[in-house]
């Protein structure tokens, strides 16, 4: 089947056979980004990984950077959903629970394909940095939220200074997770710079 025009929208699945395959094709997509990278992740090499033809990711993709700007949307949604679901959670009481929470919720998401965002940041995609910095500043918004409720002696200043050191930090540990990494105990040096932080503050 000969490949789609770069400028073809991307097909949405509809049946549960195409919707599967779509899901194969981006897990075999991230999978073979963070082992080959970039210019080696081909659209054959993705197919073959997925168990699917190539004419059947034409189908739904039209190159390899539809695939990749899927798979940012979707992992970058995913860490920011388990980032807003850590803050607002109403079974963490206190600060450091909250923190703890954010940060084993945010390590779940990076462990599903480790070196991911990583793999993405060195692609030639346009916007994928802006998407990084809308996400970014999501997830502060949310913690400046949290740091209010929870540190309500702190002044406004000092905890929108705080929400954004956090949310620069995490996104700078999310972009060095490497396969391989301890994830868990990365949450537990999150936690320890986290509490340092606030409790010099």
């Amino acid at each position: 089947m000969a490949k789609k025009n770069d400028n073809d929208a991307t097909r949405k699945p509809v049946q549960r056979r195409s919707r599967e395959a779509v899901s194969a094709i981006k897990t075999a997509a991230a999978q073979v980004l963070v082992e080959r990278g970039y210019p080696q992740a081909t659209t054959n090499r993705i197919a073959k990984r997925a168990g699917v033809s190539i004419g059947t990711l034409y189908q739904y993709f039209p190159n390899k950077d539809a695939i990749f700007e899927v798979c940012a949307e979707d992992f970058l949604r995913a860490l920011r959903d388990a980032s807003t679901a850590a803050v607002r959670s109403p079974d963490a009481a206190s600060l450091e629970q909250r923190l703890l929470l954010l940060a084993r919720s945010s390590a779940e998401v990076l462990a599903q394909h480790p070196g991911l965002l990583r793999a993405l940041d060195a692609t030639p995609m346009s916007g994928f940095r802006e998407r990084v910095r809308h996400a970014r500043d999501e997830v502060r918004a949310e913690l400046e939220v949290m740091l209010a409720q929870l540190r309500p002696h702190a002044s406004a200043d000092d905890n929108a200074y705080a929400a954004r050191f956090f949310a620069a930090a995490g996104e700078g540990l999310a972009l060095d997770v490497r396969p391989g990494d301890d994830l868990d105990r990365l949450a537990q040096e999150v936690i320890k710079l986290a509490v340092g932080y606030l409790t010099a503050a």
